[in-house]
């Protein structure tokens, strides 16, 4: 119940501001956008990147603790149906070709592993997608990226589900990358083939969080409105930009669990459900030579309460029961400050954003000082902006989810007159 009010308020509330903001522009004048609805259906295979997948089964007894595999309960297959409302923009806007005819969207679908431990998730994502290469007027090579929300798994218990280790709680972020083509069949209707990436986890939020990883082909059917087939104009003009230099300031807050040593302790598990808050500070000076990227060097500050802390079994003189108990580190060493070097693709309303970084001052002995994050930024109009990304370390292990908020302070032109 924890994990509920943590994560789906603040993804409800972050999907909200952003869908909103991308889409109060449809109708801002009379030119008419392109629009499409697609019903999409996928079939895929499930990768073996953790032991409930290869069909494991956890032996709780210390006699003979551990796990065994059985190729009857491999997780092999995965299906789900959905309906994706996408729209693009308009025909006189210079973004549609400097972006590859970009075009913005939320989707639905539910997904079937055919495996009771996982359950039926189902999950609501945004979408951006674009085009990388123009075949012929009714063919096209195109990408696109679904970012979102996906709840109802059948997850982790340690008294019913103890075999789900990689599905921690019953909400999760849904991540896919898909390539496809699209067959425009009528001036209405068109069709795509594709194949895509899909990734389920709680970014360590609820512990056991291995994740659930999909690869497969799609196929969809989809009805357009107000598009023509050659819908890129044959030349545009793209605003000179100047060079200058962007600052941004960026607050971030988050909650993650971790896991805990049970040799030296009375724990019976490594998974205690404890909740740590995690507050972080960024400044970034981005160096901003085109409309398509920026990048720069940031300044990261961070707090994080689950440094130095610790657990164990312990007796409960009051109502003589035991309990799993967590104590929290020295607060002198929850604070840690880092570089990073940041890298961000400007899209029309959204940018993805890429860090690597070293922390210099850190007092955590359990995780590496090189870090990374990723994450995808919305903002629509003005200065301030939104943020939901993954810190990580590993390149594969996730600390944590972050929900952030910014401002940028557009720097003076930098450009020498010519």
């Amino acid at each position: 119940m924890n994990f509920l009010k943590t994560l789906f308020p603040k993804f409800l509330f972050f999907f909200s501001c952003s869908f909103f903001s991308l889409s109060v522009f449809a109708e801002q004048d009379s030119i008419s956008r392109p629009m499409i609805w697609n019903l999409r259906g996928d079939r895929g295979f499930v990768l073996s990147t953790n032991d409930l997948v290869k069909g494991g089964h956890y032996n709780p007894d210390p006699l003979n603790q551990g796990w065994t595999y059985n190729k009857e309960n491999e997780v092999k297959n995965y299906t789900s149906i959905g309906l994706q409302y996408e729209w693009g923009l308009k025909k006189n806007d210079w973004r549609r070709e400097a972006y590859r005819n970009p075009y913005f969207g939320v989707g639905f679908h539910v997904a079937d592993f055919n495996d009771e431990r996982l359950g039926n998730p189902f999950s609501l994502y945004f979408i951006y997608g674009s085009e990388f290469f123009k075949f012929t007027k009714w063919l096209s090579w195109n990408g696109e990226l679904n970012l979102g929300y996906s709840s109802n798994w059948n997850h982790y218990d340690k008294f019913t589900n103890q075999d789900n280790v990689a599905i921690g709680g019953s909400n999760n972020i849904h991540v896919c990358l898909a390539t496809y083509l699209r067959f425009l069949l009528t001036d209405h209707w068109d069709l795509r083939l594709g194949a895509n990436f899909t990734h389920y986890s709680n970014g360590a939020l609820k512990m056991p969080n291995r994740g659930m990883n999909m690869i497969n082909p799609f196929l969809s059917v989809g009805y357009r409105i107000n598009e023509e087939r050659n819908n890129l104009p044959r030349t545009f003009k793209a605003p000179r930009l100047p060079y200058r230099i962007d600052h941004d300031f960026i607050l971030t807050t988050s909650c993650r669990q971790i896991y805990f040593d049970t040799d030296k302790t009375y724990l019976k598990t490594q998974y205690v459900d404890h909740l740590f808050h995690v507050y972080a500070f960024s400044y970034a000076p981005m160096f901003t030579r085109s409309y398509k990227y920026k990048f720069g060097p940031s300044l990261d500050f961070k707090y994080d309460e689950s440094i130095g802390a610790h657990a164990d079994y312990v007796y409960n003189e009051y109502d003589e029961y035991f309990y799993n108990r967590v104590w929290l580190g020295e607060r002198k060493n929850r604070f840690s400050m880092g570089v990073s070097l940041k890298g961000e693709v400007v899209l029309p309303y959204v940018s993805v954003f890429a860090n690597i970084g070293y922390e210099f001052w850190h007092k955590d002995e359990k995780t590496p000082r090189v870090y990374e994050q990723v994450g995808v930024k919305i903002q629509p109009y003005g200065n301030f902006f939104g943020v939901m990304g993954v810190r990580a370390v590993y390149f594969t292990k996730a600390q944590y989810i972050t929900w952030s908020v910014g401002y940028t302070l557009k720097g003076k032109n930098l450009q020498k007159e010519e």
